[in-house]
C-alpha cells in the first residue's frame, strides 16, 4: 500500500509528514467472498463481479498518533461552523515498535476481462474497471516499551475516512498467476476534514480468481 498526493507524488507535502509509510508494514488482503462470470464470447470475454472483503494497513513510520480535533471558521448568516478534521501527532521520547492505521472495507468489483485461450493452463489473461468499496471499520494499532514494561494501543474509530470509495484496477496474468494494481479514484479523508491523499497498491493474487 502507498499513498499519493493530488499530483500523483508520494511527497505528501508540508504538515503531512506524519503520513509518512514504512513500506515493509504497509500491506493489503483481499478475500474473494463470492464471484460471478457473465460471459459475452464464451470465456474469451467477460464481465466479472463479485463480493470481496479487504483489509488496508498502513504502516506509519514515525512514532505518531492519528487524531481529531474540531476547528472553527465562519460562514453565512447562520454564524459559525465546526469542522473535524484528521492530524497526526508526533509523541517525542517514545519509539513505537508497531503503529498502523487499517481499515476493513466491503468492495465490489466491474471488470472487463479478456481470455487469450479457452484452456486456463494455456490462457493469458487481462481484465480492467472499477472497484467499489464501503467502509466499515478503522483502527489504530500501537505498541511501545517503558522502562521493560511493553504496552499496547488499539482504538477505533472513522478519522474521518470516506465511507465510501472508488478504485480503478487492472490485473495481467498467465494460468493461476495475476498481478494486480489498484489506484484511489476518491480520496482517503472526507474533503476538508484530513490531508487530500490517495490510496494506491500493487501485489499478486495467490489463488485464481
Amino acid at each position: 500500500n502507498m499513498l499519493i498526493n493530488s499530483d500523483n507524488k508520494s511527497d505528501l507535502g508540508e504538515g503531512n509528514e506524519w503520513l509518512d509509510l514504512n513500506p515493509a508494514r504497509s500491506l493489503s488482503w483481499n478475500f474473494n467472498l463470492y464471484e460471478e462470470k457473465i460471459r459475452i464470447v464464451k470465456d474469451y470475454v467477460g464481465i466479472i463481479t463479485g463480493l470481496g472483503l479487504s483489509y488496508n494497513s498502513y504502516g506509519l513510520r514515525d512514532s505518531v498518533s492519528v487524531a481529531t480535533r474540531f476547528s472553527y471558521m465562519a460562514a453565512d448568516s447562520s454564524g459559525m461552523i465546526t469542522v473535524d478534521s484528521t492530524y497526526g501527532v508526533f509523541n517525542s521520547g517514545m519509539e513505537f515498535t508497531k503503529n498502523k492505521l487499517r481499515t476493513s472495507s466491503l468492495r465490489v468489483p466491474v471488470l472487463l476481462e479478456f481470455n487469450t485461450s479457452l484452456d486456463n493452463d494455456k490462457s493469458f489473461h487481462v481484465a480492467a474497471g472499477v472497484i467499489g468499496g464501503w467502509r466499515f471499520s478503522t483502527i489504530t494499532k500501537q505498541k511501545w516499551s517503558s522502562e521493560g514494561i511493553e504496552h499496547q494501543a488499539r482504538r477505533k474509530g472513522d478519522y474521518n475516512m470516506n465511507d465510501f470509495t472508488l478504485d480503478a484496477t487492472v490485473r495481467v496474468g498467465y494460468k493461476n498467476f495475476t498481478m494486480y494494481a489498484t489506484y484511489g479514484l476518491t480520496a482517503l479523508f472526507k474533503e476538508g476534514q484530513g490531508p487530500e491523499v490517495y490510496p494506491i497498491s500493487v501485489g499478486l493474487s495467490i489463488v485464481p480468481f
